[in-house]
């Protein structure tokens, strides 16, 4: 509580004092104030949520795949697509070829993703292949791409999107 009165989210770290012997003889005690992390914790949280509630209205699939192919984002239309419901959290980092593409075009997909990645041509690219769902079916989704750069131009990844699969 602040001398005012009024009661604050604080740190505490509490550090052993010892004397020459080595023996206790008492302890540190510093508080920190962190008020203003916890509101700045719960801004990013309410903008976070906010733009998943954005993706997640969409009516198209959004997927972003890092530079090994891994799902770092897939809202909640892909989700369905692929027969899982509304938690994309079970694929995320999963590798996205040998989890969601059928065996016979994965190697062409995958060389096709990583060729796309190092060249220098800008998309968008437009192309079709299937996706495998939960239950093993496939579905042919037509996919527009581009490649996601840093700050320093590097190809990080890519954003792929597909129209209301029905």
């Amino acid at each position: 509580m602040r001398k005012d009165g009024m009661r604050f989210p604080f740190v505490v770290t509490v550090s052993p004092v010892r004397n020459e012997e080595g023996k206790l003889v008492g302890a540190s005690v510093i508080a920190r104030d962190i008020a203003r992390r916890k509101r700045a914790d719960a801004r990013i949280r309410y903008e976070r949520d906010r733009a998943q509630r954005y993706l997640d209205i969409a009516e198209v699939i959004i997927l972003v795949l890092d530079r090994r192919g891994r799902i770092n984002l897939l809202n909640r239309k892909g989700c369905e697509v692929l027969g899982l419901g509304k938690d994309e959290c079970e694929l995320l980092q999963r590798d996205w070829f040998s989890t969601c593409v059928p065996r016979f075009c994965r190697r062409r997909a995958r060389e096709t993703f990583q060729r796309r990645l190092s060249q220098e041509l800008e998309g968008p690219w437009h192309y079709e292949y299937p996706v495998l769902t939960r239950s093993g079916q496939e579905r042919l989704i037509a996919w527009h791409s581009r490649v996601l750069r840093d700050e320093q131009g590097r190809a990080i990844g890519k954003l792929l999107t597909a129209g209301n699969q029905g």
